[in-house]
């Protein structure tokens, strides 16, 4: 990610502004400026835009299907689509179908799980 700040007034006074997502590290954040040495002087302003809740309800799914033992969530995807989470890909056994499931419930913004997943024996 690459944002380049000139400055527009002959003061030589620049504010840098960036929003960034909540995933890019902060320093990457920052943006370029041409002509640096020419400011008088510099202020950045950088803001991490929050996380959505689809964003926060799949990363919750996600970590708890990581977390349980009995659970190979390698083929696992987890979509939110409103308030439902739906489950695609495979596993190895009926029981990692249930506990996928159950590993939705970790997320209060979803109130219903489409469980897709097929038993695939590898």
């Amino acid at each position: 990610m690459e944002n380049i700040a000139t400055c527009p007034v002959p003061g030589r006074h620049l504010m840098r502004t960036v929003t960034a997502a909540p995933n890019v590290r902060r320093g990457a954040a920052k943006p370029a400026v041409k002509h640096a040495s020419e400011l008088e002087s510099m202020k950045d302003r950088i803001t991490v835009s929050p996380r959505t809740s689809v964003e926060t309800a799949t990363q919750r799914i996600k970590s708890a299907m990581r977390r349980n033992p009995h659970l190979d969530d390698t083929h696992v995807a987890v979509t939110i689509i409103e308030d439902t989470a739906v489950l695609t890909g495979f596993v190895s056994s009926p029981d990692q179908v249930a506990q996928a499931a159950m590993a939705s419930g970790a997320s209060p913004e979803v109130t219903r799980i489409e469980n897709r997943l097929r038993v695939r024996t590898w």
